[in-house]
């Protein structure tokens, strides 16, 4: 056996002459040629070199890790997608040491093609595309439009994700029974977002949602749904309705101001044995929004007594009941993440999970004493508590924690705090 990984093998291109090949033989292939192409400016050439890279065993591996580090994104991305697949525990960690969203199936792993609405044309081929759907007297006929255009393609059954983006004025209803009756052309999607075309970073979304089960029911293969827009209310047309999908990944709900009580219950209630990645925009507590507004107590009494039931809503997910194999929760911009934080250190969660993120919200001393004294959060990879209103006393604290803490920013102190998407 060969084991000079500088040494051509049978994968490898030789100069130099026919079969048996030449002593003097210039050797195109080997770690060496791998990391020449690395560096070439063509982009077929530097795939080429990412999947030759592992047939060079530990050594080939740790190349693939160098080419996270890569001048090109797009080099980053795919030798990210490569590693993933493998499985491999040293892959793994240099993945969450890097950034750890790329250890989780998500929208960026895929290089997605904007189809120009205005003129309904598509640059290039891919496998990912960014439908933006403008408002108009006649939404559906535009939709219906834009999905011909896809659904006309020859590659279409290879596509693998898909943006749908919209404004408020736009039925999600709409869009989602486009992608619906769409699932026998598009009989490989991965991945889908659907609703708002924004992505402000402090406002809430008025997009209109829809029941996402027919989605789901649609695409037995998905792995990632994003969904972005407005979750205020049990009426709102964002629901779940209780089902099994044995290949989602990875679940993303932004949905702003709050996500009423109902939808959270409609989540658990979802079968969901893969899903690695939760992560929920929280917003204001329902019950405590209702009952604030008509009671005089003093609002920092009220605050530290109440029961919050959006809390208790989330207890099957923070138990590690609803979806065992989670490796990262954000239970982001909430009203209420102190109370958040002194319920999952009781949690047998934290023992399995890699990521924390309890970022954009109203995280204070108090909640961030209780994480800090739970011996399990050491266990974590990262813990996000950044956008919060912690001092820097607290943050020097928690730098002495064993995981990786990401605390900045931090929101600028304030009488009245707000979590971030609602400032």
């Amino acid at each position: 056996m060969n084991n000079n990984p500088n040494q051509p093998r049978e994968y490898d291109a030789v100069l130099g002459g026919e079969v048996p090949q030449p002593v003097n033989g210039v050797v195109l292939g080997g770690l060496e040629g791998v990391r020449s192409r690395l560096q070439s400016s063509v982009v077929e050439v530097q795939m080429a070199a990412l999947s030759e890279a592992l047939n060079y065993g530990e050594v080939g591996l740790d190349l693939m890790i160098d080419a996270l580090k890569h001048s090109s994104l797009y080099v980053q991305r795919n030798a990210a997608k490569i590693l993933k697949a493998t499985g491999e525990e040293k892959a793994n960690k240099a993945l969450l040491q890097h950034d750890y969203n790329l250890l989780f199936t998500k929208l960026e792993d895929w290089e997605n093609q904007e189809i120009n609405y205005q003129t309904n044309t598509v640059e290039q081929v891919s496998n990912a595309y960014i439908v933006t759907i403008p408002y108009s007297g006649n939404t559906k006929r535009t939709i219906d439009s834009l999905f011909e255009l896809i659904l006309k393609k020859p590659h279409t059954g290879h596509i693998e994700a898909l943006q749908c983006k919209y404004g408020r004025h736009t039925s999600g209803e709409l869009v989602i029974n486009a992608l619906v009756n769409a699932n026998e052309e598009l009989k490989n999607l991965k991945a889908v977002y659907v609703g708002d075309m924004h992505d402000y970073e402090y406002k809430t979304s008025d997009a209109q949602l829809s029941n996402m089960s027919p989605l789901l029911k649609a695409y037995p293969k998905l792995e990632v749904l994003q969904v972005r827009g407005f979750g205020y209310h049990s009426d709102c047309g964002l629901a779940f309705e209780p089902l099994r999908h044995e290949h989602l990944k990875s679940l993303i709900l932004e949905t702003g101001y709050m996500l009423c009580n109902k939808i959270i219950d409609q989540i658990c209630q979802l079968d969901l044995p893969e899903l690695e990645y939760l992560e929920l925009w929280l917003g204001n507590d329902e019950n405590y929004s209702q009952r604030l507004y008509y009671q005089d107590e003093n609002e920092e009494d009220f605050r530290s007594n109440i029961a919050y039931s959006s809390l208790s809503n989330l207890i099957p997910i923070i138990s590690g009941k609803a979806f065992p194999k989670l490796k990262y929760l954000g239970l982001r911009s909430a009203s209420y993440s102190d109370a958040i934080a002194k319920t999952i250190v009781e949690s047998p969660l934290l023992e399995k999970l890699l990521v924390l993120d309890i970022s954009m919200g109203t995280l204070t001393e108090q909640g961030a004493e209780a994480l800090f004294n739970c011996p399990k959060i050491n266990q974590l990879h990262t813990l996000n508590v950044s956008m919060n209103f912690l001092s820097t006393t607290m943050i020097e604290k928690l730098s002495n924690l064993k995981c990786r803490v990401v605390a900045e920013p931090q929101a600028d102190s304030a009488e009245y705090r707000y979590y971030t998407l609602s400032e």
